[in-house]
This record gives C-alpha cells, structure tokens and sequence, in this order.
C-alpha cells in the first residue's frame, strides 16, 4: 500500500516539474519588444537619389540641432564640431533646418567648417515639437522616450549632458 502512494506521488511530482518547464519556456517567448526611438514629424535627410525620409527607429539617441547659418560666430561653430563628435558616443547628430534655402546655407556653413554631417530638413510638426522660439535649439531622444530640450549657444552639449 505505501508503493503505490509513494509511486502515485513521485508520478505526480515528475508530471508537475515537466508542466513547469513548459510553462517557463513559453513565457520567454512573449518578452516585450525593445523600445524604439520615435520623433513627431517628418525628416528628410540627402541621399544618392535626393532626399530620402529619416528611419529614427533605427537609432538608440538622436540629438537634433537647429541654428541661423548666417556668419562665422565663435559660439555656433563649437556647437556645429561638437555634433561631429558624437557619432563616437552612439549618438546620431541630425542638424535640421526648415526650408531648402536654409538648409542649403547650413550645408554650405558645415563643409567649410569641414563637418562631414549632412544637414536635413524637418516638416512644421517636427519645427513645432522642437520648440524653436529661441535658436539654436537642441531636443536629444532616446530610445525610452526621454527627451532633452536646450536652447542657446552650447545647447547642444548641455542636451548630451543631460543623458548622465
């Protein structure tokens, strides 16, 4: 009598130990997706074949940066070479600007300074979210839905700051 009580519970506590492993496995398959960056608005950056829209999913920090490209100031030259640098850090520098005429100056202010970063163009909703009441202007996003406002000379270093 004490065999088969003992059977029937060793039975029972192999049947149970399986079921718990299948049940581990398929709660590992439905892990949450990974966040991804998202900006409102539309961004165009230069391509081969024109302007191509900017896929911001596939990238963890994007660190937007609108200026007046007009003289050789001091101040919004360093914040230009900074946005050079930080493709080192992991982090996707995206100089936009609104209209095709500014950002054609804008292009022409980042090849003379020797800056090998294409400047985009942004539609009204991204001109809106960036909050461009005073220039230059710095919004960093990141992939877990932080962001970053600056505004002012050195803005776009202080928005990278603001990550630590």
């Amino acid at each position: 009598m004490h065999f088969r009580l003992i059977f029937f519970l060793l039975t029972m506590l192999v049947f149970l130990g399986c079921s718990e492993q299948e049940r581990d496995v398929s709660q590992t398959d439905s892990l949450p997706p990974a966040p991804v960056l998202s900006i409102p608005g539309t961004i165009l950056m230069p391509s081969e074949t024109g302007m191509s829209e900017f896929d911001e999913e596939e990238h963890q920090k994007v660190l937007l940066y609108c200026w007046i490209p007009m003289g050789q100031y001091a101040e919004s030259e360093a914040d230009l070479l900074f946005l050079a640098s930080l493709g080192n850090r992991g982090i996707t520098a995206v100089p936009i600007q609104f209209t095709s005429e500014v950002r054609n100056a804008a292009q022409n202010q980042m090849n003379t300074l020797g800056i090998p970063v294409a400047v985009a163009i942004g539609d009204d909703s991204l001109k809106q979210f960036m909050r461009l009441d005073v220039l230059p202007a710095a919004v960093m996003v990141q992939s877990n839905g932080e962001m970053f406002f600056q505004t002012g000379f050195g803005c776009a270093e202080r928005a990278v700051r603001s990550l630590n």
